[in-house]
């Protein structure tokens, strides 16, 4: 790999390239690292860019792996190291990538949208119990709380104790 230092000697070239064969030959010369390229639209706005929307599919790309490392590390994955760096993919194999991170993605929303059930739907019994504990502190016939459970099911009971318990607090 070679570096880029101002005090090497450089040359100024233009590549005139045809579009359907521009990405193989930048990405091969990106990864020889010793071009540099400047742009030669300095004046355009982004969306007058010829490839804009190759940039704005790899901008969601990189947003879904940043959500993706950011759940790793959250539950203390480590991934392994990297040997070599990959080479740049051809626009056939973002095809797949994008796919794969979109599914993976949607995999890990629901994963993450079902445990937060899980733990609400965990909760819900202890949060239940001690509702009931506290209204069997009040003298209230037995008769009276046994018909009001049988009609209640358990949503509308624990409603109906939070609510209760609210206005007895005011």
């Amino acid at each position: 790999m070679g570096t880029l230092f101002r005090s090497e000697i450089m040359s100024l070239c233009q590549l005139v390239l045809q579009p359907d064969g521009a990405y193989p030959v930048v990405a091969e010369l990106g990864e020889l690292g010793l071009v540099q390229f400047r742009d030669q639209n300095v004046g355009a706005s982004a969306f007058n860019r010829k490839f804009i929307n190759e940039v704005k599919r790899c901008d969601e790309m990189e947003r879904k792996i940043v959500f993706l490392e950011k759940e790793i590390m959250k539950d203390e994955i480590k991934p392994d190291e990297l040997v070599d760096q990959p080479k740049a993919p051809m626009p056939w194999e973002m095809i797949d990538l994008e796919a794969t991170l979109s599914k993976l993605e949607a995999e890990l929303k629901e994963v993450n949208s079902n445990s937060e059930a899980l733990k609400k739907n965990h909760n819900f019994p202890f949060h239940f119990i001690t509702s009931l504990n506290f209204v069997n502190k009040f003298p209230i016939k037995s008769t009276c709380a046994n018909i009001l459970i049988s009609k209640l099911n358990q949503s509308q009971l624990s409603k109906f104790c939070n609510n209760w318990i609210s206005s007895v607090r005011l």
